[in-house]
Formats: structure tokens, C-alpha cells, sequence
């Protein structure tokens, strides 16, 4: 990260230092050789040596760089007739705006100058936090190369502004740039303060720093920085390009969207998704202004409202268009594709379903159970009890059933592939998931599960993972009626299915059910706690997890009462009498809500796992971190860093080459773990 940090800032330097003189001699040449244009029309523009930025902000021009003197006012309007004067006041506005380039020049040259020996200085503690030599991943190299990305971007803008035609919209929109760039660089600056506060905190190497080290108003501090410009007219600046547009739209619609709820819900003048219907005004600002589009956004996610954030993420179960984006995609429909309602009834697995899942089972146990007639022991019986919903009744569970043929007990697949989908733990399900795992399914000769487990904050921990590892036992059960042996068994989620894929193994192994044989999770959320960390900092300019939204959704997960800047560390889970031994798992370690938090006993249970996180991702420590202690424990772990993608990335491989090439490793990945079968 060093080398790759430094010269971007060192040329960005270079290049908004050179405005300073020369500039002056442009500006100069050029007034001498249209002199007798601009003349008549200097009062107009440079009348009290001020002048207006793009974005509206008055800054002064300063006398030095040329600028000629204000005339008087008769000779304007002697002026008004003459045939010249709409090329002198294009010609003028031309003028103003490269006062205003110089002036953002300037800002950025000083930016740059901060930036560098603090970028330098934390550029050298970057390997000490990678999962492992050879892999160069953590936060602190993601935010060095913010700034680094950054500093690339906003010195192409510089020069491509100085190479426009006087007269153009273009060169207007890179002046715009130019102006926001340099307020970036000064949010960046600020940013890596803090990512510096956290790095000397945190004296043991372990990357995530408990927040019990930090002042209360840590957080709150940092979220009130200046970070418009994150989402102004650089917005994206960081990602593939072709995710740009797309996550542009999604924050717009957040933006207006939540104006439209704050405005609408306290009246209760509308219900359902309705109240989300933005102000016809609202939406051409939106489009006009990436600026205003910034203030809203940062509005609306910084109430930290769960139900905003519920509805406006449950968008896609009813604006999706599955067949549409599949035939674009090219793939072929599903011949089966259905929900499944199961439970509530007791999963009794016979421990012998291990050795016929091939997956932690015993032969001695095997034999007991022939020899007594094929009827397990009772000690050889596993049994696992349905969820219970908020009165305490055993609820159901759903699921939904995928595949590319349908299979007959010949034709059984050897493997299948279990999968938990992402969404804050508060909103969507398998339905929004569906074109990616199309994709899966049209490369995978194997059955997809795909669980629609309980959301928050109805349903808080631990329902969703008393839901996913019901079905995961349920699955081992009843696996000829889904058309597979479950010889190999792949567990894969992403984002909070990425928590329950580590949730469901560690519970997997503490009732001693078949264990899956890999471990797939893109981009999880695995520390359900406040604790600060490099790249946890970067929900501070995240289009989908942005701080507001991100801490909601573990707020609402947690069920923890109050603000969510302190989340308990006792966390309550339902007790019935006839569940008490499910429910007394669950207390007996945080590892279930928070798998990183999990004892070395517990990850040492753990089979193969694949972790991929995304470079610019606020949870991207999060699964470093756990590649570092399964590493530290010698198991078999791979980290797959995912650059320029977005989190959530999954769910845009329709739209990008770069998430579809991510998509094609999962399957390359699954494929490889089914094959050993």
C-alpha cells in the first residue's frame, strides 16, 4: 500500500501545484489576445472581485492572478449593442471559472499535502494487519486506497478541465468535479485522523478494537464529520464503473424516498410502500443536484431508522423482475423453483445420517444401529425443536427449493448447496436472491436451499438462527425428497447469511449434526458489537451500509433497547421449558450472534472456509479478522479480496463484469468442494 498510496498524492500535489503560476500566465495571454472582447464586459463578472462556484458558494477572486478592473457602469451598457456581446460573456463566464479552477487548485494542492505524510505513516502498520502472508487485505489498506483512488480521480479531472473547449457542458460538469474533489480530499483527510486513532489504539494487532477503549462519543464524532462530499458529484469515484450509475440511483431514491417517509409517516397520510412515493420536485433535484442529493441522504440514514431502512430494502421484493433479469443475464429457468413450508414439528436426525452425509459420521455408530434393527439409540439421536414465534408457539419455517431438473432417487445429486441471503437482518429474502442463484444453479449440477428465515426487529436474535439451522437439519432429514444424497454439503451466505453460515456450523457441531464440508461467505457481517476498526470507518461514505443504516441493522438484530452507540453485552433469548437445552446453547456463548467472538475450541470445529470480502466494504475487517484466527488455528482458510466491488455485490453481477467474474468464482469454489466428494 505504500507504494501505491504515495505517488497518486505525490502527482496530485504536482499537478494542482503547477495552477499557481501558471495559470497567471495563461489567464494573461489569454486576456491580452481577447482583449478587445472581454473589455467592455470585465464589471459583469468581476465587478467586486467575488465570483460564485458551481455550487453556489461565494469565494473570492483573487486581484493577483490577472483579474482586469471594474469599469464603469455606462461603459456596460454602451456595450449591451454591441454584435460581440454573446461571445464576450461566454468568453467571460469561461474566465470566472477558471478563477474558481484555480481557486479549488489551491485547496486540493494543500489536501494533498496534508494527506501525505499521514497516508505514509499508516502505510506502514498495513501488513501488519492481513489474514495471512501473501493475501494483502484489511480496512487500513482499504482506506489508504480510498485516498489513493482518490487522488488518481481528482487529478484526471484537473487535467481533462484544462484540456475542454472554452465553451462546454463537460467542462462545467469537471469543474464541478474539480470543486468536489477538493472537499474530498479534505473529508479523506479527516477520515484517515480517525482510522490513525484507531490504529494506535490498538497495541495487540487485532484490528477491531473493543469500544470499551474509546470515549462514549467516539462514533457520534466521527459521523458528524463533513461527509457531503462522499456522496456529492464524486460519488463513486472508488468503484468498478459500471456499479456507479446503480448505486447513484440507490442513493437518490434513499434521499427522496425518506423525505417523502419523514414527511408522510408522522401524519400516517399513507400506508405500505406508498408512503415512500418521493415529491415530484424532490425528483428533479435530484437529478440536477448530486449536492442536494448528498444532504438529503445523509439526513435520512443519520436518523437511524429501522423502518425506513426495512421498507426501503424490501423495495426489491416487489420491483425485482426475475424472468427479466434472468434472460439478460442468459440463463436458463429453473425447472423446479418453489417454497417450501416446513416444521413445526421435532427434526429427529439418527447419527447414522452423518455417515450417510458423509460428514462427521461414525462407522461404530453405524454398525450399533444395524445390529439392533436399523432403530437408532436414543443416545444416537440428535433432535433439534422448531423456532418458537413471540408468543412462544413452534413456528415454521420456509424455504425455497431450486434446481435445473427434476431428480428421481436415481438421479440424486451428490451434494447440495445450502444458502442464507443477505439483508441486514432486517429486510428481503430468497425472492431478491434469485438471479444469482440461478446462475448457481445453471453451473452446478446440485440442488440450492435457499432459507427465508425470520426478520428483525419482529423477530430478533436468536429466531433467524434458530430458523436457519432448523432447516439445515431438515434439509440432512429429508434430503431424497429434495433429489440429493447430502454426500457434500456447502453452507454460503452473504452479508448477514454470511453470519449464519458460521452460526449454523459452530451449532452444527455442538449437537453433534453432520457437519457441512465448506464454509462460502461473501462479504458477512461477523462482530455484531460497536467495536471501531480501519474499515468499519468506511460506513461513513458507503452508498449501502452507510454508519446510520449499518448500526440500525444490528440494533434491531440485537433487540438492545435505547441509542445504538452501546449495545449490551447480555443479550436475552426466549426460554420455554420445552426448549430449554436449544435455548441454554444459545446463551452459553455470544459465538452464535457474533461468530468472531467465538472461543478457539469452537473455530476449531470449523470445516474449509472461503471468505470474500470487498476491498471498499465497511465489514471487510470483519472477515480478515476471522481469516486470522482460523489461520492462527491452522485451519484451512482462503481469503478472496474483491476490488472496486461494492457490498452487496452479488445482487449487481447483472450490471457489472467485474461481480459477474466474482459470481463465477463462488461456483468455481463450490465446485471444487463438491468434486472431492
Amino acid at each position: 500500500m505504500a507504494a501505491s498510496a504515495r505517488p497518486p498524492l505525490a502527482m496530485l500535489y504536482r499537478t494542482c501545484s503547477m495552477p499557481r503560476t501558471s495559470l497567471l500566465r495563461q489567464s494573461q495571454r489569454w486576456s491580452s489576445s481577447l482583449q478587445s472582447v472581454l473589455a467592455p464586459c470585465r464589471p459583469l463578472h468581476l465587478r467586486n472581485h467575488t465570483c460564485r462556484s458551481s455550487s453556489g458558494e461565494i469565494r473570492s477572486c483573487a486581484p493577483h492572478l490577472g483579474a482586469p478592473t471594474s469599469r464603469s457602469h455606462s461603459t456596460s451598457s454602451a456595450f449591451d449593442s454591441n454584435p460581440l456581446s454573446k461571445l464576450a460573456a461566454l468568453s467571460a463566464h469561461s474566465w470566472q471559472e477558471d478563477v474558481i479552477f484555480h481557486n479549488a487548485c489551491v485547496d486540493i494542492a494543500d489536501s494533498a499535502q496534508s494527506l501525505l505524510p499521514l497516508a505514509r505513516e499508516l502505510a506502514l502498520q498495513c501488513a501488519r494487519y492481513d489474514p495471512y502472508p501473501g493475501v494483502e487485505c484489511n480496512g487500513l489498506r482499504s482506506c489508504l486506497s480510498l485516498v489513493s483512488t482518490c487522488a488518481e480521480h481528482v487529478a484526471t479531472c484537473v487535467q481533462e478541465y484544462g484540456m475542454r473547449s472554452i465553451v462546454s457542458r463537460k467542462k462545467r460538469r469537471m469543474l464541478q468535479q474539480v470543486e468536489a474533489g477538493s472537499r474530498l480530499l479534505h473529508s479523506l483527510y479527516q477520515l484517515l485522523r480517525y482510522v490513525k486513532i484507531i490504529v494506535d489504539m490498538d497495541r495487540d494487532g487485532q484490528l477491531i478494537v473493543d469500544q470499551s477503549k474509546f470515549p462514549r462519543d467516539f462514533l457520534s464524532e466521527a459521523e458528524r464529520m463533513e461527509r457531503r462530499a462522499f456522496y456529492g458529484a464524486c460519488f463513486g469515484f472508488q468503484y468498478d464503473q459500471e456499479l456507479r450509475p446503480i448505486l447513484s440511483m440507490i442513493v437518490a431514491a434513499q434521499a427522496t424516498m425518506g423525505r417523502a417517509y419523514a414527511a408522510r409517516q408522522p401524519q400516517g397520510r399513507r400506508t405500505g410502500l406508498n408512503i415512500l412515493m418521493p415529491k415530484p420536485g424532490d425528483l428533479v433535484q435530484a437529478a440536477s443536484s448530486p449536492e442536494w442529493v448528498a444532504e438529503q441522504f445523509l439526513k435520512v440514514t443519520g436518523r437511524h431508522d429501522q423502518a425506513f431502512s426495512k421498507l426501503f430494502w424490501s423495495l426489491p421484493e416487489h420491483l425485482t423482475y426475475y424472468g427479466a433479469e434472468r434472460v439478460a443475464a442468459g440463463l436458463k429457468k429453473c425447472e423446479i423453483n418453489s417454497l417450501i413450508t416446513i416444521g413445526p414439528d421435532v427434526v429427529s436426525l439418527p447419527k447414522k445420517a452423518a455417515a450417510a452425509c458423509g460428514a462427521g459420521g461414525s462407522d461404530t455408530q453405524a454398525r450399533s444401529q444395524e445390529e439392533s434393527g436399523g432403530i437408532p439409540h436414543p443416545q444416537d439421536v440428535t433432535s433439534i425443536p422448531p423456532p418458537l414465534d413471540l408468543d412462544g408457539k413452534p413456528a415454521t419455517v420456509t424455504i425455497r427449493h431450486m434446481d435445473m431438473k427434476k431428480r428421481t432417487s436415481s438421479q440424486l445429486s451428490p451434494a447440495v448447496i445450502i444458502h442464507f441471503h443477505g439483508g441486514g437482518f432486517i429486510a428481503q429474502t430468497s425472492k431478491t436472491h434469485q438471479t444469482y442463484l440461478t446462475h448457481w444453479a445453471n453451473k452446478l449440477d446440485a440442488p440450492i436451499v435457499s432459507v427465508d428465515y425470520s426478520l428483525a426487529p419482529e423477530d430478533r436474535y436468536p429466531r433467524a438462527v434458530n430458523d436457519c439451522l432448523y432447516a439445515y437439519a431438515w434439509v440432512l432429514k429429508n434430503r431424497v425428497q429434495l433429489g440429493t444424497e447430502a454426500r457434500r454439503v456447502v453452507l454460503v451466505g452473504d452479508s448477514a447469511g454470511g453470519n449464519f453460515v458460521f452460526s449454523v456450523a459452530l451449532l452444527a457441531a455442538q449437537y453433534k449434526l453432520p457437519a457441512p464440508d465448506l464454509l462460502l461467505a461473501a462479504y458477512p457481517a461477523l462482530l455484531i458489537e460497536l467495536d471501531p476498526s480501519p474499515g468499519r470507518l468506511q460506513s461513513l461514505l458507503d452508498p449501502l451500509l452507510p454508519y446510520g443504516v449499518l448500526y440500525a441493522c444490528l440494533h434491531a438484530y440485537r433487540g438492545d433497547e435505547g441509542h445504538p452507540q452501546r449495545l449490551s453485552k447480555d443479550v436475552p433469548v426466549l426460554t420455554v421449558d420445552t426448549h430449554r437445552r436449544h435455548s441454554d446453547i444459545l446463551k452459553s456463548s455470544r459465538a452464535y450472534l457474533s461468530p468472531l467472538l467465538a472461543p478457539d475450541t469452537m473455530l476449531s470445529t470449523l470445516p474449509e472456509v472461503h471468505l470474500m470480502p470487498c476491498s471498499f466494504d465497511p465489514l471487510v475487517d470483519d472477515s480478515v479478522a476471522m481469516a486470522r484466527r482460523l489461520h492462527t488455528l491452522n485451519k484451512k482458510v482462503t481469503v478472496h479480496p474483491m476490488e472496486g466491488l461494492c457490498h452487496g455485490f452479488l445482487n449487481f453481477f447483472t450490471v457489472s463484469q467485474r461481480a459477474r467474474r466474482a459470481s463465477e468464482l463462488c461456483v468455481d469454489i463450490m465446485k471444487t468442494a463438491i468434486d472431492k466428494g
